[in-house]
């Protein structure tokens, strides 16, 4: 399926990135669900550094790239509700 993902050009491991992908699951998925608290995964290190304004601009650019793949899914994910 991810050869199907809209992406945007959205910088990973900045702000967002996480729901650009969090949209694509949810528009592609048959059944989506989300399982909370299960901690099924983890971070190594610092997984706060993306939270400086040294990269504010990397956080803008994927707010818009957001806010772009949004629009571009928006028929797969009005299809899910």
């Amino acid at each position: 399926m991810y050869s199907h993902y809209c992406l945007g050009t959205a910088c990973i491991g900045m702000r967002f990135v996480g729901r650009i992908l969090l949209l694509n699951l949810i528009a592609h998925a048959r059944r989506f669900q989300l399982f909370k608290n299960l901690h099924l995964t983890f971070h190594l290190g610092d997984d706060r550094s993306w939270d400086q304004s040294l990269y504010s601009d990397y956080t803008q650019h994927n707010q818009q790239e957001l806010l772009k793949v949004r629009q571009k899914l928006d028929f797969l994910l009005s299809k899910q509700m």
